[in-house]
């Protein structure tokens, strides 16, 4: 089970606009919402005032960067570390210098995104109906992906709830928050489009040699045999994780429970939360001896997880034939230790989690091997022509920067 609010096998979502892109990604500041890892959205961000958002805050080349511009992805970066933007007062001054340096680095993205932005259009590159329509269509997209989120958070409240209006609803209250239009922000996202297309031409031409792939393959490959633990976290990882791939029974605890657990969790109070947790286990652990007695005595595993299992990513197209388990893959560690010490056929015992009991059966097991320079090549490759890309455009932003008259009011931040 992954660590998440809901019990299927979901990306971990977080609020978080983040336009980013830093140099990465060439300096443009994507205006899209992500989404949130919560079945009951509420408002993250604090109303600007007029005077507040209409502050200029920057001044590249005659063209001003309000506040609201700065806010608009700020109050989201906020959200990504778990804080509001009015949780500043209360912070250790440690903490406040670490948001200030965040604020100054998010103010030289906007610059660099407005200088972006204006050689783009000195290149012809414009913002047309067709691209509104494009990005229009986008945002909606991106709302009703948030709302099956939802849903998949919440599936008992599936007919009772309008997940697409709470959706549209959240999108919307962020933006008047901000004093941003959705007009401004169909904008705004149609022009990171071109400005996108902008950046991909400037670099079309820039490619990766075969010599260079090999050079990255024999160097990573030998680093990541040295430093396994570690291999899972390497840009392009070059060793495949021992893994089993497993189906589960979950007899779950009901959802305020699991709430509850949580919500224990998030203020601090792991022993109580743990006692609580325990406590409610035990409520249904006769539940769960008795699926577990029927799988040990070889009752078919599948007919027992349509009969009794409370995981829909058991029902799921994308998880048919099972969940793939491997080291620090992002499953709950209980799951995660079980199905990796069964061998292939063997039905753990009950398997406790925040989420239930887990009756787990391990249907195919791999080794750990190395993947082969061929199998990693397109890996290699997009990974390097990304990294001679950023190397590009820092050097073509510094020279946009030196032309360019650059005013910013850190101290209004």
């Amino acid at each position: 089970m992954k660590k998440s609010k809901s019990i299927i096998l979901v990306i971990s979502i977080v609020v978080v606009l983040i336009a980013g892109l830093s140099v990465a990604t060439y300096f443009i500041l994507k205006p899209l919402f992500g989404e949130k890892d919560e079945s009951n959205i509420s408002p993250i961000t604090k109303q600007l005032t007029e005077e507040e958002a209409s502050k200029v805050i920057a001044e590249v080349n005659g063209e001003q960067i309000l506040y609201k511009d700065f806010y608009f992805i700020y109050s989201q970066q906020a959200a990504y570390y778990g804080l509001t933007t009015e949780d500043e007062d209360s912070l250790s001054d440690d903490t406040k210098e670490i948001l200030n340096t965040i604020k100054k680095e998010l103010l030289t993205q906007l610059i660099q995104q407005k200088l972006a932005k204006q050689k783009a259009k000195e290149a012809g590159y414009e913002v047309t109906k067709e691209r509104l329509d494009e990005a229009s269509e986008a945002i909606e997209e991106m709302i009703r992906n948030m709302a099956e989120q939802m849903k998949l958070s919440s599936p008992s409240e599936a007919e009772s709830r309008d997940f697409l209006k709470e959706a549209r609803d959240f999108i919307n209250s962020e933006l008047k928050a901000m004093r941003i239009t959705m007009d401004e922000y169909i904008r705004d996202t149609a022009e990171y489009m071109i400005v996108t297309d902008f950046m991909e031409d400037l670099t079309k031409d820039i490619v990766v040699t075969d010599e260079e792939i090999k050079k990255y393959y024999d160097e990573q490959l030998k680093i990541q045999q040295e430093n396994p633990e570690e291999a899972a976290y390497a840009e392009v990882q070059l060793i495949q994780p021992a893994s089993s791939r497993v189906k589960h029974i979950l007899i779950a605890l009901p959802e305020e429970e699991q709430q509850e657990y949580q919500n224990l969790k998030s203020e601090g109070k792991d022993e109580e939360a743990e006692a609580y947790l325990k406590e409610k286990l035990e409520a249904i652990k006769p539940k769960a001896e008795e699926v577990l007695n029927k799988a040990k005595n070889g009752e078919d595993f599948e007919a027992l997880i349509k009969e009794y299992g409370e995981d829909p990513g058991m029902e799921s197209e994308q998880y048919k034939d099972g969940y793939t388990v491997t080291k620090n893959s992002g499953f709950i560690k209980s799951f995660e230790d079980a199905s990796l010490a069964l061998g292939v056929g063997e039905i753990s015992d009950l398997v406790e989690g925040p989420y239930g009991y887990h009756i787990i059966k391990v249907y195919e097991k791999t080794e750990a091997k190395p993947y082969t320079q061929e199998e990693k090549k397109s890996e290699i490759e997009s990974l390097l022509k990304s990294q001679k890309k950023t190397n590009f455009m820092n050097e073509k932003m510094k020279e946009w920067e030196s032309a360019s008259t650059i005013v910013r009011h850190d101290d209004l931040l």
